[in-house]
């Protein structure tokens, strides 16, 4: 699904939550792609060839980021993951963290935070959904969602007989 994706699209680099990981490695994609991940292995980011230079800044528990350049500006991208049973400060202070100390770079924030709110489609909102509202505000950070998206996974199935 993600190769079907990647030619349909044709980025120069993705996001990635809960991969599937072997050897600290993200199992399935070509050699000829460069990854990174957390170091829970829980969020990474993929580069393909069309993603001129790149340099990891910093392996987090949660997150991941690394910098790009393109037209000659500098981009900070971030891949994060937040377990549904984790604590959700920890997700936040890593992001605060790295947003900070990027001394004002554009940035980029890709991630499952398991967290629900109305503004991102949810019809519920939970107290984890109100803090990650709270720290996109905070941050001044435009949304890329709209409340209307479809959702970005599918549920594989398994039957055994």
């Amino acid at each position: 699904m993600l190769l079907k994706a990647a030619q349909q699209h044709l980025p120069d680099l993705l996001l990635v939550q809960e991969p599937h990981v072997k050897d600290r490695k993200i199992a399935g994609i070509s050699k000829c792609l460069k990854s990174w991940l957390s170091k829970s292995g829980k969020a990474g980011i993929i580069t393909l060839p069309t993603c001129s230079t790149q340099v990891a800044l910093s392996a987090k528990e949660n997150t991941m980021n690394i910098k790009i350049t393109k037209n000659s500006k500098a981009f900070t991208i971030i891949s994060s993951y937040s377990s549904p049973y984790a604590n959700f400060s920890e997700i936040l202070e890593e992001l605060t963290d790295i947003t900070t100390n990027i001394n004002g770079e554009v940035y980029l924030i890709g991630g499952d935070f398991n967290a629900h709110n109305q503004r991102w489609g949810y019809r519920d909102e939970g107290s984890r959904g109100k803090q990650l509202q709270e720290f996109i505000a905070e941050k001044h950070i435009f949304l890329l969602n709209s409340s209307d998206s479809p959702p970005t996974n599918t549920i594989d199935k398994a039957v055994l007989t």
